[in-house]
């Protein structure tokens, strides 16, 4: 890929970003249907992977698990240049404060992978005060070190099973 090829990408995965958290980011549903039992049962805490992708899903869910507004100047420091162009840090911030709504999200599997040359962790939250279920993915470059992209899946977007 050439360098104007991965900045075209960027560019689109950056302006992709912004269109899915400005439509509310429809990946968050409610769990499918399961038994009494099943949609009773609290959701299994998992550890996140103690790696720089790991360490941002768990900035974000701290975020999105906290009580008072997600100080738009501390995310801007956490977002790529790139993805700013594409979404400005109290938009994002707006996205993540809505999601307290449910909280508190529980991460219950994670993938880590790389793409180009993006460092991807997928995150499968689960509320506990609701049935609420979505899939966190975070692109992080892995020039800068900061977040690239950010979506909110629908449950049964990613594998979790495979590595």
């Amino acid at each position: 890929m050439t360098p104007t090829q991965r900045f075209t990408a960027r560019t689109g995965a950056a302006i992709l970003a912004s269109a899915l958290i400005l439509t509310g980011i429809a990946g968050c549903s409610p769990a499918p249907t399961a038994s009494k039992a099943q949609q009773t049962q609290a959701p299994v805490p998992i550890a996140l992977p103690d790696t720089s992708t790991g360490k941002l899903a768990d900035w974000v869910i701290t975020q999105m698990n906290g009580t008072s507004p997600t100080d738009g100047a501390e995310l801007k420091t956490r977002m790529d240049p790139e993805l700013l162009k594409g979404i400005k840090e109290a938009e994002l911030a707006k996205i993540l404060d809505e999601r307290q709504a449910s909280r508190n999200w529980v991460p219950t599997k994670v993938k880590e992978t790389t793409i180009d040359d993006m460092n991807v962790i997928y995150v499968r939250l689960q509320s506990d005060s609701s049935d609420a279920v979505t899939v966190l993915q975070i692109s992080q470059s892995r020039k800068s070190k900061l977040m690239a992209g950010i979506y909110f899946l629908a449950p049964g977007a990613i594998d979790f099973s495979s590595k």
